[in-house]
This record gives C-alpha cells, sequence and structure tokens, in this order.
C-alpha cells in the first residue's frame, strides 16, 4: 500500500506546477517584479511537486528528512557560491536536485536490477544538475563543483531514499517532466 499523501497530492502539485511554468514563461513581458513573484512562485511548485512525487515511494517521515538535508544543502551551496543566502535560488537547487534523481531513476529503471544501478543514479543525476549549473554559472569551476555536490548530498541521503516496503514503488515520469520543463523555462529566460 502507497503512502496516502503522496498519492492524493503529487498530481495537484504536478498540475498546478504545468500551469505557473507556463504562466512563468510569459512573465518577462508583464515586468520584472511580476517575472520575480512567478519566478519565486515556480521554484517553491517544483519543490512540492518534488517531494509530493517522493511521497509515493517513501513514508512521511522519510520525505521531511530528505526535504531539511536537500534544503540545507542547497542553501549552504547558493552560499558558498554568491557569498550570500539567496532562498529562492536554494528552493530551486533543491527542487533541481531532488528532480534530477527521480529523472535518472526513470531512465535507469529497465536497469533496476543491476548491480550499477545506484552508482548509475548518482551519475546520471550529477550529469543533470551539471547541466542546469552550466546555465547558471558561466564557469566550469562552478559546474563540476555542482555535480560533486550533488553525488555527495545523494550519497548523505542515500539510507533516506531506500524503500523498506516489500511493495515495488512506482517509477514517475514526473521529475522527467518537471526537470525538462524547468531547463526549458532557464534556457529562455537566460536569453531574455
Amino acid at each position: 500500500m502507497l503512502p496516502w499523501w503522496g498519492e492524493r497530492w503529487h498530481k495537484p502539485f504536478f498540475a498546478t506546477f504545468l500551469i505557473v511554468w507556463g504562466i512563468a514563461l510569459a512573465s518577462p513581458y508583464l515586468g520584472p517584479d511580476r517575472a520575480a513573484l512567478w519566478s519565486e512562485i515556480l521554484a517553491v511548485l517544483a519543490l512540492l511537486s518534488s517531494l509530493a512525487t517522493l511521497g509515493r515511494q517513501l513514508p512521511f517521515q522519510n520525505v521531511v528528512a530528505i526535504a531539511l538535508l536537500v534544503g540545507i544543502a542547497s542553501a549552504a551551496w547558493t552560499f558558498v557560491i554568491h557569498s550570500w543566502l539567496d532562498w529562492c535560488l536554494a528552493v530551486f537547487w533543491a527542487a533541481i536536485l531532488l528532480n534530477a534523481r527521480g529523472a535518472a531513476q526513470f531512465v535507469m529503471r529497465r536497469w533496476r536490477n543491476a548491480s550499477f544501478y545506484g552508482w548509475a543514479i548518482l551519475l546520471a543525476a550529477a550529469a543533470i544538475s551539471a547541466i542546469f549549473a552550466g546555465i547558471l554559472y558561466s564557469n566550469w569551476t562552478s559546474t563540476l563543483a555542482d555535480a560533486s555536490a550533488t553525488i555527495v548530498i545523494l550519497l548523505l541521503g542515500f539510507p533516506l531514499f531506500m524503500n523498506k516496503r516489500p511493495v515495488e514503488p512506482p517509477v514517475n515520469s514526473q521529475p522527467l517532466i518537471v526537470s525538462i520543463a524547468l531547463l526549458a523555462w532557464l534556457l529562455i529566460h537566460s536569453r531574455v
């Protein structure tokens, strides 16, 4: 039996994310204040959608612990890169990290029983977050550091991500879709 809250909330959060994503794409034409507001809302909804998707696979206490671990690590990462704390960027990085892991899990689902599966998930998630870092930051040092930080954070949270139930959890394409949507939004807004 799957956790009730993840099953109940993952579709509404995902649908709301998609609606806000569409608005956020047009937000630069609404003015800089509105663009910033819609960017913040998009980052929060991406994170909530990611956590609700995790809630379909893991118990609530694990999702809360993962949210704290990834949130604190993302906040520390933004502080290291920028020398100041930007809560919106920290939320955005937390959403990227969780969706990178989920997208890697979805892509690698065929090899779930292979002995290299766990390492492949880590490397694929690091590659996905490095793509985002390559767009956000113009230097390779930050991009490689971000990929390394992704691997460290996922290794630290490894016991929390493990499903300890005998029931096979659903592997969802939602993190892949959210990752692609955030990547498209970032690419469009980096050119505006």
